[in-house]
């Protein structure tokens, strides 16, 4: 670990924890004292319980003159003892009600920050990032990160306590506290390649996640595809490979960490009985300095064994927080910039150009758009046609503000769309994609999408307008419908449908109809296209399509062949001429 990321790491916990972490130290070192004077506070019971000396109790450190001198009642000595018992378990309940109360509002902020740097993150910068890696850190990294704040603070508690002990054994013979310490010591070193695998295991652990969020995700979106083709035993193989992998990798892990505890329990006990021996035969203590030592001696082992654990721990969860801030880095530095207060959207009056615009899609080789240039006039129908891959879907998110050319301008009206009003051209623009996304909620909360504020009467409309509205109405439960997972509760051609009326509710300047009956059956196509020509003239709708469906009632046609314009102008011009892409399209024919 570098001192950049320790630093790194110190921010986060306070950031995260909102201070809070100081009275969770504070609070462990004082349950961790109250545990030490308790064990010490039963020293002095049984020797005063015996026949021990004034001599013999005046050699205890710290309270041993008081002992040979005011020679408590053993009444007393009991009652200080189940004083502080008492009070360390109602510090302890304490300590453990907080520590989770700072971990959960710890895990809560961690979880939140990341979601939110996703979400205002630009679009290419989401899109290069696979979604079950986003899952992974979401839910398996910042639980980690969580794990690593609590060791950090349990190891820093045992590093106190252990300073606490070795101070209280040094009052009565620090010869023999340098020994227990000097032992302690190179217990620990030996224990660092033990270490250094609990650091190879945390780092092992994140790509073992990620790829088993990779196959567990693949095989829910497909899972339909699965069923249909018999296959979902590839899937559950799949799943049960990578579970065998962090299976073996945690196997690996515990074999070397417990053959470490294992040793140095071992040792910890030879050294103890040697201790014993050099402090009676060699250092000469008497009997209430020896029970003092060996008491103090017994709570030093386990420190040191408890330090060797918990930094294993720590070690274990601290490649989390590396891969969480990497990703937290990441999407910052991709935030799309802040509109500014009052930031209004371009207004379309005149129509959309595109002026020598191009674009590339990161990591790629060449261009995906190459210096292109067309109109879409305010108040009509243009259609986008070509072979797949010729770069309409491109358009389309260029045109909606998802994504930003390379050079060249886009421009509504006479207002370039630029970084300051990128969002805010976005909330006027609605989109019916090729897979009309449905959430598991009523369709009253799938249309609240496109506008949160709308009123009953507005959803009706919408959905009337979509050609849905009859359908609903005749549904027991109306707008409160259950849509079910990703909208299984309706047909294709209905849940394009309800996108269509959730798009209209947003009262856009731009409707964007992205492939929008691509997978329906002509009789779906007919619905959509018939409430699609109904809006012709109300707004302008740019509308993507390989099938004469959506287009027949264009008014103008852009047709596209590897990212450059190959022809534009209006409908009933390029259906008249038979070599147009357009009249191959009409006729059946793939255009070249």
């Amino acid at each position: 670990m570098t001192q950049q990321v320790l630093k790194g790491f110190g921010k986060l916990v306070w950031k995260a924890t909102n201070g809070q972490i100081i009275w969770l130290v504070v609070l462990s070192l004082i349950t961790g004292l109250t545990e030490g004077v308790s064990l010490f506070l039963l020293i002095p019971v049984t020797l005063s319980a015996g026949t021990e000396s004034v001599e013999e109790l005046s050699q205890l450190p710290a309270i041993g003159n008081w002992l040979a001198t005011a020679k408590p009642p053993l009444s007393v000595l009991l009652s200080l003892c189940g004083i502080m018992v008492i009070g360390q378990a109602l510090l302890t309940r304490f300590k453990s009600i907080f520590s989770v109360q700072v971990m959960q509002a710890t895990v809560i902020f961690l979880k939140n920050s990341l979601l939110s740097s996703i979400s205002g993150a630009n679009w290419e910068a989401i899109n290069q990032r696979r979604r079950a890696d986003l899952q992974s850190v979401l839910s398996i990294d910042a639980d980690r990160v969580m794990l690593s704040i609590s060791s950090s603070v349990a190891l820093f508690n045992s590093v106190v306590m252990l300073l606490v002990y070795m101070a209280l054994a040094t009052l009565v013979s620090w010869q023999m506290t340098l020994f227990a310490v000097v032992v302690g010591g190179l217990l620990f070193g030996a224990m660092f390649p033990v270490r250094r695998r609990a650091q190879l295991h945390g780092e092992e652990l994140i790509a073992l996640h990620q790829d088993q969020n990779q196959t567990v995700l693949e095989f829910l979106n497909g899972i339909r595809l699965s069923k249909l083709f018999n296959a979902e035993t590839r899937h559950v193989k799949n799943y049960e490979e990578h579970l065998k992998a962090i299976k073996k990798s945690r196997l690996i892990y515990i074999r070397s960490t417990t053959l470490g505890t294992m040793v140095f329990q071992i040792c910890a006990a030879l050294v103890a009985a040697l201790f014993v021996w050099l402090s009676i035969e060699v250092a000469n203590l008497g009997i209430a300095q020896v029970i003092v030592l060996l008491v103090v001696f017994l709570r030093l082992a386990p420190r040191f064994n408890s330090i060797q654990s918990t930094l294993q721990q720590l070690l274990t969860d601290f490649p989390a927080y590396k891969n969480y801030s990497d990703y937290l880095k990441y999407f910052e530095e991709n935030r799309e910039p802040d509109e500014g207060p009052g930031q209004q959207a371009p207004v379309l009056a005149t129509g959309i150009a595109f002026h020598r615009v191009s674009h590339a899609y990161p990591g790629s080789e060449g261009l995906s758009l190459k210096d292109i240039s067309f109109e879409i006039p305010a108040g009509t129908i243009t259609a986008l046609i070509g072979p797949s891959g010729s770069g309409k879907s491109t358009i389309a998110d260029l045109v909606m503000g998802l994504t930003r050319p390379e050079t060249g301008d886009i421009l509504v009206d006479d207002t370039p769309i630029v970084e300051t009003n990128r969002r805010a051209w976005r909330s006027s623009v609605a989109c019916v994609p090729q897979d009309a996304f449905l959430m598991n909620d009523t369709v009253e909360q799938n249309l609240r999408i496109g506008s949160s504020e709308a009123s009953e009467e507005e959803m009706w409309a919408a959905l009337d307008q979509a050609n849905i509205g009859d359908l609903l109405r005749s549904l027991p439960d109306g707008l409160q419908t259950m849509a079910g997972d990703r909208g299984t509760r309706f047909s294709g051609g209905e849940r394009q449908r309800i996108a269509l009326a959730r798009a209209l509710l947003r009262k856009p300047q731009l409707l964007v109809l992205d492939e929008a009956t691509s997978a329906l059956d002509w009789e779906s196509q007919k619905i959509i296209a018939s409430a699609i020509r109904e809006l012709k003239g109300k707004l302008t709708i740019l509308t993507i399509a390989h099938r004469p469906s959506l287009i027949t009632f264009a008014d103008n046609v852009i047709s596209l062949h590897k990212g450059v314009v190959t022809e534009a102008g209006r409908f009933a011009d390029l259906r008249q001429n038979p070599e147009s892409a357009l009249s191959r399209m009409l006729k059946g024919d793939q255009a070249e």
